[in-house]
């Protein structure tokens, strides 16, 4: 066939009308006999002339002019027909569905009602190629003379069945069927044993060829829904905790989608999740979800959707906090629970915005790993994170990870992939034993408070870098915050700090070492170093004191 729409459009409609010798006739509808005779009739021809071994003429005619015949009487007007001419099965494995195979005889007489039969069932088996199952379901179900006569198992194939005639010999067995095609069926009070047309008999019948009582009601045969056990139930466990279905019912009206608008027209944007944290809709996400947003919106399960403002955000931990602009106060809170009683190999689940595309994707897995310090940037702490193999993709980030009853144990932050994109499952979450003091503090202040504050903008020189350049490692400045201290003393742009406290400094995470323990107002050093225009190097000390971060 040209292509599936043309198999579709023009050849799977067709209905088999007749089957002759040399001739078939085939039903269609009356505006599409012109193209079929013209684009496909030599197609079809080809199909049976290979299958078959001479040509056939095919007439098309609409079907309109089908003929109304009276079906077959030997196969329409018995109730019993099916009963009485199951299906052939693969009696190796009675339990495997028929095939195609199976209707095809295995030996046929070459006698002229055989041969005729013949090439009756083999044309079926052709057309069932060309136009489709339904073709040769109605082929098998017209043709004048009983397929099944001619139908011969191998013997081999039922051997489990007749273990008790294996003790007769050749010759009784065919004075036995002889006499039965004599009996006809005489023996209709012999309950046990059931000729079955094809050319063998049982003496017990199998169960998928068991017969329906004729003398049952409908009533008896009456299809209806199990009832569960009483002991079922579908959201709680016996032990107290949430079966899936429990916790996703739980958590799912307190999760959002969040989407942010990168550029004023709104064509790019990012895309993540978030938790509602209060009943008045202050929500927690990844501050990587809204950065650099002009606007940001939540869509809430019932798919309302709200403006959010920016309460806060912190690079450092790498979280936001939003408030949905309005006066409800009916959001459902998600349930923090205590990440410090996590175990590895404990059951968790995660939900979120996935692909940025399915709002409430639910996965699960299990805690893979516990305390994975790693830090995601230059400007962000080292930090614990939750492993998992709970499926998360782009979009989950900012999402909750709950356990078994339903409480927040992380919030989703990343999916690592590794360099070549080759690892799976290994997800991480920032725990909410870490986030929520986070959190606290952005609501009632709008930044993490008692961080201390050097007051310069840097890039840092790495001790790589500083060998390759011939240059000292340290904190190249780049600005000074003349709101702090430190712009008061003799320090200058493209000077390097060395050393804060005594401690080597070059990134962001050698400077939090060195202001470990050290907060807002407290007196700090520095070691300066720099060149002039000569390339000379010169050294000196200051002292000043530290402000306070507000991000």
């Amino acid at each position: 066939m040209e292509s599936n729409t043309a198999y579709e459009m023009w050849i799977k409609p067709l209905k088999l009308i007749k089957l002759e010798a040399d001739r078939v006739i085939i039903a269609a509808e009356l505006f599409k006999i012109n193209v079929l005779k013209d684009r496909y009739s030599r197609l079809l021809k080809e199909a049976f002339l290979n299958i078959m071994g001479f040509d056939v003429d095919i007439d098309i005619i609409p079907f309109e002019n089908i003929p109304e015949e009276k079906p077959h009487k030997d196969y329409f007007e018995q109730e019993s027909f099916y009963q009485k001419n199951p299906l052939p099965r693969n009696m190796n494995n009675p339990d495997a569905e028929p095939k195609f195979a199976e209707f095809v005889p295995q030996d046929l007489e070459t006698t002229g009602g055989k041969k005729r039969r013949s090439g009756i069932v083999a044309l079926s088996v052709m057309a069932t190629c060309i136009v489709g199952l339904f073709v040769f379901l109605f082929a098998f179900l017209s043709i004048n003379d009983s397929f099944a006569s001619v139908y011969e198992k191998p013997e081999e194939s039922i051997s489990e069945y007749e273990d008790d005639e294996d003790e007769d010999s050749d010759s009784e067995k065919e004075d036995d069927k002889e006499d039965n095609k004599n009996k006809g069926n005489k023996d209709d009070d012999d309950k046990n044993r059931v000729d079955n047309s094809y050319g063998f008999e049982f003496d017990e019948i199998p169960d998928e060829l068991q017969q329906p009582d004729p003398n049952a009601t409908s009533d008896d045969h009456e299809v209806s829904n199990s009832e569960k056990p009483d002991s079922y139930n579908r959201y709680y466990n016996p032990n107290g905790t949430y079966t899936s279905e429990g916790v996703y019912r739980e958590i799912v009206q307190s999760v959002v989608s969040i989407r942010a608008s990168l550029s004023k027209d709104g064509r790019q944007q990012s895309a993540g999740s978030g938790i509602i944290l209060t009943n008045d809709g202050y929500i927690v996400t990844n501050e990587h979800v809204i950065t650099g947003a002009y606007v940001i919106q939540a869509m809430t399960t019932d798919g309302e959707i709200y403006d959010l403002a920016l309460v806060g955000k912190d690079t450092k931990t790498d979280l936001a906090v939003l408030k949905m602009v309005t006066d409800k106060k009916d959001f459902k809170p998600a349930q923090l629970g205590n990440s410090d009683d996590i175990i590895i190999g404990e059951r968790v689940y995660a939900i979120g915005y996935s692909g940025g595309v399915f709002s409430n994707t639910f996965t699960g897995g299990y805690v893979s790993g516990l305390n994975r310090t790693l830090q995601l940037s230059q400007n962000s702490y080292e930090m614990n994170y939750i492993q998992t193999d709970a499926s998360v993709n782009p979009g989950n980030s900012g999402g909750p990870l709950v356990n078994e009853y339903a409480q927040v144990i992380g919030i989703n932050n990343f999916k690592y992939t590794g360099i070549n994109s080759d690892l799976e499952n290994l997800t991480f979450a920032i725990s909410i034993n870490e986030a929520i003091p986070v959190i606290n503090d952005i609501i009632k202040t709008g930044y993490v408070t008692g961080r201390p504050r050097v007051g310069i903008t840097y890039t840092p020189v790495s001790p790589q870098i500083a060998e390759q350049s011939g240059r000292v490692a340290g904190l190249y400045i780049a600005e000074i915050a003349e709101d702090c201290d430190i712009a008061t003393e003799d320090i200058r742009v493209g000077d390097i700090i060395t050393k804060i406290n005594g401690h080597e400094v070059y990134n962001s995470q050698t400077v939090l070492d060195a202001l470990e323990g050290y907060k807002p107002n407290d007196i700090a050093t520095a070691e300066i170093v720099r060149y002039d225009e000569e390339g000379n190097k010169s050294t000196h000390t200051i002292s000043f004191r530290l402000g306070e971060l507000k991000e």
